[in-house]
């Protein structure tokens, strides 16, 4: 497999856990999805007024499926090399394997999803049309999303260690109203 991800070495956050900046030839790792997908649910934090992160999870389709999957086995394949310097400890590739955290999940009812996260201050909201959107708290199960993701960051913490997608962009499309003229 050709590498083309960089993970820096970890630093120490205030809450003990560990954070390693992702790039891909020394800049952000941005990917874009062609297909639209859908959520399963609202945002959990959504109704905190004082949250400004939210969690977003999407149901992955055959696009979001390959493209994680390959950016996970990436990261594995690294951390593999040198699990001393990101997980603190000189272990084997199988115990590499099973300390990692997938975004790739299944809830408790069964769906499938892929976890992501996103900051109100640094998202943006564009419309079917690619407009702007001025309401940003519009979630439903029946719209429609796109989305530019960040890879940002490869976390450690005491149950396990996994990577960090940021949505940069996310553009929405709403079912058409019955009601329009």
């Amino acid at each position: 497999m050709k590498m083309t991800m960089e993970i820096a070495t970890p630093l120490t956050t205030a809450r003990g856990s560990k954070r390693a900046v992702i790039t891909k030839g020394g800049e952000e790792y941005l990917w874009k999805t062609t297909e639209r997908t859908r959520t399963p649910w609202q945002p959990s934090n959504l109704t905190d007024p004082e949250s400004n992160l939210l969690d977003f999870c999407f149901i992955p389709t055959q696009e979001i499926t390959e493209f994680v999957a390959a950016v996970e086995e990436e990261a594995l394949a690294i951390v593999a090399k040198d699990p001393k310097t990101y997980l603190g400890a000189q272990v084997s590739p199988e115990e590499v394997h099973e300390r990692f955290v997938s975004v790739l999940k299944t809830s408790a009812r069964g769906v499938p999803n892929f976890k992501t996260r996103g900051r109100f201050g640094h998202m943006k909201f564009w419309d079917a049309k690619g407009q702007p959107l001025k309401d940003q708290s519009v979630f439903a199960s029946d719209t429609q999303y796109q989305f530019v993701v960040k890879v940002s960051s490869l976390w450690t913490g005491q149950k396990g260690f996994g990577l960090a997608f940021d949505i940069q962009d996310l553009q929405l499309f709403q079912s058409s109203c019955p009601f329009k003229p």
